[in-house]
């Protein structure tokens, strides 16, 4: 099993002194993409362990045989001591039994390991049985419903949610245990799992294949209405982690055919832990290579010597140029304090992968099916050429903010109520029908941002959704969600609970707002009186521009706008002939 691993020096065991350290660890060629192996020495059970490390190398005609090991890290403090190379190394006690029980009695075992072939955090080894009968019976039922796992999502990649429960037998606080094992959330943990030819684990006495449980853990996501939230949140990390390791029913087989994006892979990387923060865009380089011609997509060399900020931004105008659009703005999230936008070093149109998505500050990505900018390719100023920090792109000007509410958060016991009375204040905001169809449906269609609790596009039945949750809500102060949902509901109260859902889902971390002349939508929650609304060519979405002097702009975030969503204003632009224009954002 081949496993491309970080090539920068090492220093996670523990040495006596410096000149026995690099003995061990000399430096590694990065152009021949070296790596080391450890060559488990034969010996019986009770035997001490004997390993000699050594430096492979990726770029070479005949890459070495080897196997992966992938293991539950114990307590950091727990330690011992193992021969490498002659000398005594102290490594992670999980570590050294995990060497151990690989080891063979009669012939050298070669193998790489990640807490002595790079520095990772150690981790909790944790009692798994009961989990493990827990997803046996999980899959049990999944891999006999029909459909099974090819339906987990749309073409576009958003998760599709199931509207039944699971009926299999399972330990809602054992799975919980399983997966918040930090393993599953390690960075360095997604390479070594996805370009491995077969993953199983090892866990105190247990051994199992990685795929069941990544499995489980996407049909789980799959059954989101009807799964513990706790649990919910924490399988996700293993959940997306299928994608790249089931390569009979993971989304990028069975829906695009094509290899993990770059920002998709940088995006479960930003949710993942390293020790260091470069290590978000390096740690996912050998998932980029293509395995048509060996290129990289993400074409950046590792150097550990350069800032987070000058590192995050090469990548980001790496992908730009392999790309040849703007989705990577969708990826952008800001923080605030104090309702204000935060600076720092960075240029307002970088990801920051080194800070994970909050759910109390950021919204949900809207829907991929959206095309406000018409198909028309991205557009970059020539000083762009050279890459610097600042991004300059061709777009149409749509028009000026004029009001915004609050960010709109709600406490999930008070949240029908709370909904409905966001509706009551955007119902004071904008009175004006628009130019097609009635300001009713228009406003319904906007507080879902265009998409239904399935996350599929509206139909006009969302109307009717509208207004059965507008009789409710005025009812109901309690949260109703559509895991309450049974027989003894009408038509009238399901659609209510289903529009308040998809409303939590599109409104959450976001405000609404209106602009001059009348366009109304959802945007960035920090977004205020002055911000302008443009349309970039190459982005899916209308985005919010906040003016700085000579026509520099903040980019603040993408916004879904009544009406713009699916490329009238480029329809526009072109039928009345107006000019574009530059948007130089720093």
């Amino acid at each position: 099993m081949h496993a491309p691993v970080s090539t920068k020096d090492l220093d996670s065991a523990g040495f006596e002194d410096d000149d026995k350290r690099r003995m061990h660890y000399t430096a590694l060629d990065q152009e021949s993409k070296q790596f080391r192996l450890i060559t488990i020495l034969a010996g019986e059970t009770d035997s001490p362990l004997e390993c000699l490390l050594s430096a492979a190398d990726l770029g070479a005609g005949l890459v070495p045989r080897y196997e992966t090991i992938s293991y539950c890290w114990g307590d950091p403090n727990s330690r011992c001591s193992i021969l490498v190379n002659s000398i005594s190394l102290l490594v992670p006690l999980s570590a050294a039994e995990a060497l151990r029980r690989v080891r063979s009695p009669l012939v050298p075992r070669v193998v790489w390991l990640d807490a002595i072939c790079i520095n990772q955090e150690d981790a909790g080894e944790e009692d798994i049985e009961e989990a493990l009968h827990s997803v046996a019976a999980i899959l049990d039922e999944a891999t006999a419903a029909e459909g099974s796992f090819t339906r987990l999502r749309s073409e576009d990649g958003t998760w599709l949610y199931s509207n039944t429960g699971i009926n299999a037998a399972y330990s809602v606080p054992a799975l919980f245990r399983l997966f918040c094992i930090p393993w599953f959330r390690r960075l360095w943990v997604l390479q070594e799992a996805a370009l491995a030819k077969e993953n199983v684990c090892l866990c105190g006495p247990f051994e199992f294949r990685l795929l069941d449980v990544t499995r489980v853990a996407a049909w789980l996501v799959y059954k989101y209405y009807f799964v513990d939230e706790a649990l919910r949140l924490q399988c996700s990390y293993a959940a997306d982690m299928n994608d790249l390791v089931d390569t009979q029913y993971g989304y990028h087989n069975t829906k695009t055919g094509q290899m993990a994006g770059i920002l998709y892979l940088l995006d479960l990387s930003q949710q993942r832990l390293s020790s260091l923060d470069v290590d978000k865009v390096y740690g996912i380089l050998g998932l980029t290579i293509s395995p048509a011609d060996s290129r990289p997509r993400l074409a950046i060399t590792p150097d550990y010597g350069r800032s987070v900020a000058e590192v995050y931004r090469e990548a980001a105008w790496s992908i730009l140029r392999e790309s040849g659009d703007l989705q990577i703005l969708d990826y952008v999230r800001h923080w605030t304090v104090g309702g204000e936008l935060q600076l720092d070093a960075f240029a307002s149109w970088v990801p920051k992968w080194h800070r994970a998505k909050d759910l109390d500050e950021h919204p949900n990505f809207m829907s991929t099916s959206f095309d406000a900018c018409l198909g028309r390719e991205m557009v970059l100023s020539n000083d762009d050429a050279k890459g610097g920090a600042c991004l300059s792109v061709e777009g149409i000007r749509i028009d000026r903010v004029s009001q915004a509410t609050q960010r709109i958060k709600a406490d999930d016991d008070v949240r029908m109520k709370y909904l409905d009375s966001i509706l009551d204040e955007v119902g004071v905001m904008v009175t004006t029908p628009p130019h097609k169809g009635s300001l009713k449906q228009a406003i319904s269609v906007t507080m879902v941002a265009g998409v239904d609790v399935c996350y599929q596009p509206t139909g006009p039945e969302i109307t009717e959704a509208y207004e059965a949750f507008r009789n409710l809500a005025s009812k109901e102060t309690r949260r109703a969600s559509v895991s309450s949902v049974d027989d003894t509901h009408d038509e009238d109260t399901v659609q209510a609970i289903h529009y308040a859902e998809a409303m939590y889902n599109a409104c959450m971390n976001r405000t609404f707002f209106v602009t001059l002349h009348g366009y109304f939508g959802l945007g960035p929650h920090f977004m205020k009186e002055g911000d302008v609304v443009v349309i970039l060519y190459g982005l899916r979405w209308p985005a919010v521009l906040r003016e700085l002097k000579g026509n520099q702009w903040l980019f603040l975030g993408t916004a879904y706008v009544h009406g713009l969503m699916a490329g009238e204003m480029i329809r526009m632009k072109e039928t009345q002939r107006r000019d574009a224009t530059f948007f130089c954002i720093c």
